[in-house]
C-alpha cells in the first residue's frame, strides 16, 4: 500500500498568487474605468454616479502598479518566471475575458447599425460608436498587451 499523499488540487506558485492578485485588481480597475467613462458619456456626470468606481480606482491603480512593477522586475531578474504556469493561466483567462468583451460589444454595435437601417429606434449610432471605442481602448488594450506578451514568450 502506498501512503504518499495525492494532490487533489493544483496550487498556484508563489508568483502565481501575485499574478492573480494583480489580475483581479486589473479587472476591477478596467470595469470601474469603463463605468466612469460610460456614466460621463450617458449624462450621469454628477459625482454621486461615479463615487463607487472612483473609490475603486483610487485603491486599484496603486495596487496594480505595485504588483505590475514588482513582477516585471522579477521577470527581468529571472526570465523563467515568464513561463510560470500560474502566470500564463491568469494571462490566458484575461485574454479570453477581454476578447469576449470586445466581441460582444462589436456584435452589439453591428446590431445597433442594423436596427437603424431597418427604421428601428434605440441607442444612437454615434453613442454606440463612442461606447465601442471606450471598450476597444480598455478591453482591447488589455487584450493587445497580454496577446503581445504571450506571443513574445513563444519567440
Amino acid at each position: 500500500m502506498n501512503d504518499k499523499p495525492v494532490a487533489v488540487l493544483e496550487v498556484l506558485s508563489v508568483r502565481g498568487v501575485e499574478y492573480g492578485m494583480m489580475t483581479i485588481v486589473l479587472w476591477i480597475g478596467a470595469i470601474t474605468l469603463g463605468w466612469i467613462a460610460f456614466n460621463m458619456l450617458n449624462g450621469s456626470r454628477g459625482f454621486n454616479y461615479v463615487v463607487v468606481p472612483t473609490a475603486a480606482l483610487v485603491v486599484c491603480v496603486p495596487v496594480f502598479g505595485f504588483f505590475f512593477l514588482r513582477l516585471k522586475k522579477a521577470e527581468l531578474a529571472d526570465t523563467s518566471i515568464r513561463f510560470d504556469a500560474s502566470k500564463r493561466r491568469w494571462s490566458q483567462v484575461t485574454q479570453i475575458l477581454a476578447y469576449t468583451v470586445v466581441l460582444t460589444n462589436l456584435m452589439y454595435f453591428v446590431y445597433v447599425i442594423l436596427q437603424h437601417t431597418t427604421g428601428g429606434h434605440g441607442t444612437s449610432i454615434s453613442k454606440a460608436a463612442i461606447n465601442l471605442v471606450i471598450i476597444l481602448v480598455i478591453a482591447g488594450g488589455i487584450l493587445a498587451y497580454y496577446w503581445h506578451d504571450e506571443h513574445r514568450l513563444l519567440k
